[in-house]
């Protein structure tokens, strides 16, 4: 069973994807993140269909604008927007994905991803 089948599939992967951009949007402790950010509908859709792909979902269509850890690098990725995307995505994970030893990894996986997008 892949991770997309056990955290319960699109929807689930939707939910989180939005409850983070919309914790991003609303809380002021990330400013500097949203600020990266001009077109936040875009990276929404862009990113629940990254996410669904990563976890084992359907794959992604090509992406014209490379690949998610250049264009991270590009806008200027540094360790304060790190650290704010991986708290934010802390508790979008703790509200939607029940299992622990999942959201674990995922957590984990995600804080190795912020660290190679630094710049």
């Amino acid at each position: 069973m892949t991770p997309f089948q056990r955290i319960g599939g699109i929807e689930v992967v939707r939910a989180l994807s939005d409850d983070f951009y919309d914790r991003i949007e609303a809380e002021p402790r990330f400013a500097e993140l949203r600020a990266l950010h001009a077109d936040m509908q875009g990276v929404r859709a862009a990113f629940a269909t990254w996410l669904s792909a990563w976890l084992g979902g359907p794959p992604l269509p090509p992406d014209p604008r490379g690949c998610i850890m250049s264009r991270h690098r590009a806008m200027g990725f540094g360790r304060v927007p790190a650290a704010q995307w991986i708290a934010a995505m802390e508790r979008s994970l703790a509200l939607h994905i029940e299992d622990a030893e999942l959201r674990a990894s995922m957590l984990a996986a995600f804080g190795r991803m912020a660290a190679a997008m630094l710049v």
